[in-house]
């Protein structure tokens, strides 16, 4: 009886054993796969890298099996360096990209590039992509990069995408997010752009006044002719006037000449020489708005005697 419970021992504690190994090689048989991963089977033992590529979930293999996982999303790269331009000017420049490895093409990855490690592909895609930003900048002057910026991150996403392919890698965007040039060089920047602004303002001041100044002149020219044309039609008008009056007078002359020869021819009259005299000075004097004082002879007799 005794050695019955000791077989049934031994047995029980084989089974037990076994059924703890079995789990034990289950678990260790098992490799797991992340929701954003993608990763290719790789048996140690018999050294052979299956083919198929996993996806995530739990895959069984064998306890010396393993996982070598790659991203099955796009994953963002960062780049911020500094690089000299066309123009020799250092820049600083940031710039994110979007890359992934072809999940078709995992196995090529692996054993003819040699990538037996996600974080090593990483590190030469990030040099990669260095190398890139470099050769774009050193194409590009210092105002293309404010002018062009669009071309400019266009440039470098057409060469990371023909670079990168050669690691079977996808590249769909790339953002450039920041120019940066040397303190110095901004706030020389902006002394020119503030003495051009001047220079603007200076040019726009003289324009203005050599507008007003030609304003000023025409408007002198036109004020001048005014002025000579009123002194000309003045100066018709008084030398007509003039003549008019110098007609007038020697009209009157005239007339009263004739008046005076006739008063003088008159026989019946009887007037002397003195007489005939005062009475054309008494005319005159008649005509005369002051007073004028002339000692004279009395004038002619008011009686005539008619023959």
């Amino acid at each position: 009886m005794a050695r019955k419970c000791i077989k049934d021992t031994i047995v029980f504690v084989v089974v037990l054993v076994i059924v703890i190994i079995t789990i034990v090689i289950i678990a260790l048989s098992l490799v797991k796969v992340e929701s954003q991963e993608v990763g290719l089977q790789y048996d140690k033992t018999p050294c052979y890298l299956h083919p198929e590529p996993k996806t995530m979930g739990l895959h069984v293999g064998t306890p010396v099996t393993s996982m070598i996982t790659f991203s099955s999303v796009y994953k963002d790269m960062m780049f911020d360096i500094s690089c000299f331009n066309e123009d020799f000017v250092k820049n600083r420049i940031s710039v994110t990209t979007q890359y992934r490895v072809r999940q078709q093409n995992l196995t090529h990855v692996v054993l003819k590039l040699g990538f037996k490690d996600n974080s090593v592909l990483i590190k030469v895609l990030q040099y990669t992509g260095q190398s890139v930003i470099y050769q774009i900048c050193s194409q590009y002057n210092t105002t293309q990069f404010k002018s062009d910026r669009n071309g400019f991150g266009q440039d470098i996403k057409v060469e990371m995408q023909s670079r990168f392919n050669r690691f079977y890698t996808d590249v769909i965007g790339v953002q450039v997010n920041n120019i940066g040039r040397p303190e110095q060089y901004e706030e020389a920047v902006n002394n020119k752009e503030n003495a051009r602004q001047n220079i603007q303002v200076k040019e726009t001041e003289r324009m203005l006044k050599i507008i007003q100044a030609n304003t000023s002149l025409q408007t002198a020219i036109i004020q001048a002719r005014i002025t000579l044309d009123r002194a000309h039609v003045d100066s018709e008008i008084t030398r007509m006037r003039a003549q008019v009056e110098a007609e007038a007078i020697v009209f009157q002359y005239k007339t009263e000449g004739e008046l005076y020869k006739l008063i003088s021819s008159t026989a019946w009259l009887n007037l002397t020489d003195d007489y005939f005299i005062n009475y054309v000075a008494i005319r005159s004097m008649s005509s005369l708005k002051n007073p004028v004082y002339v000692a004279l002879t009395g004038p002619a007799k008011t009686s005539y005697v008619i023959p």
